[in-house]
């Protein structure tokens, strides 16, 4: 390691070593990051016994986030979906959770976001975080819309996503700086304007020209245009693949 030791001795007094190592200074960014750790550390002493109910309907992801969660000293309860979510508050007291941990898209399509909002207008007080792996910037809107108070998208780091657990259990609103990035065959999800989002998400819904352009308030023309040119940018040939793709990578959701 480019270091010395040195030994001085004396009889019948002992003996006295001397190691030298090289070592480089910490940055500022390590100083930053440590200081962040133990900020975390303490958030979490903070939070543990705390009661959390997941509404999860897969059984693996379920499974992943009830360790991460019983990690930091959470106690979970889970059910599948936002329905059974909102049948849960109702019956037994709004005070028996700290927090509504609330997956979008469930099982039979079941809203989770839907549900959410039901809950925070019976049960105001009642903290919920939307944990959801789907993009679609409509969804941020309407979350904060209801007054949710968090947001975090399953892409997301496991020190992220406790970060975000601890910020909403401690009273803070927390939401993404920005919308994760995800490529539409040749597009990129930033590269697609408000207008063709909003169409691709209707298009995505399964809806005809006509239908979006009533729902819109566009002429039938401009649907057309608009659904031309968001095939040209992600090169996808016919109206039914640009649907599938845009559903499958999650960028958009179904806006009723």
């Amino acid at each position: 390691m480019g270091g010395t030791i040195d030994v001085e001795s004396e009889l019948g007094k002992g003996s006295k070593f001397t190691v030298v190592l090289k070592h480089h200074l910490a940055d500022e960014k390590y100083y930053a990051q440590v200081n962040e750790d133990l900020s975390l550390l303490n958030a979490n002493k903070n939070i543990r016994g705390k009661h959390i109910l997941l509404a999860e309907d897969n059984d693996l992801n379920a499974e992943i986030t009830i360790t991460l969660l019983e990690d930091i000293g959470l106690i979970v309860e889970r059910v599948e979906d936002g329905i059974q979510c909102v049948a849960k508050m109702e019956q037994i007291p709004a005070k028996s959770y700290d927090l509504i941990l609330m997956d979008v898209c469930t099982a039979m399509n079941a809203s989770g976001l839907e549900a959410a909002v039901k809950i925070k207008k019976n049960f105001p007080a009642v903290k919920i975080l939307i944990l959801t792996s789907q993009l679609d910037p409509e969804l941020l809107r309407r979350a904060r819309e209801a007054k949710i108070e968090g947001f975090c998208y399953k892409l997301s780091d496991d020190s992220e996503i406790t970060a975000e657990i601890c910020a909403v259990l401690n009273g803070e609103n927390d939401y993404p700086d920005e919308i994760p990035v995800v490529k539409i065959g040749n597009a990129w999800s930033t590269e697609i304007d408000w207008q063709h989002m909003n169409v691709l998400r209707e298009l995505s819904a399964g809806k005809m020209d006509e239908e979006i352009a009533k729902t819109l308030h566009l002429s039938v023309y401009t649907v057309k245009k608009y659904i031309s040119h968001l095939k040209d940018m992600t090169g996808y040939r016919n109206r039914t693949e640009l649907a599938v793709a845009a559903s499958r990578t999650q960028v958009v959701i179904d806006a009723t």
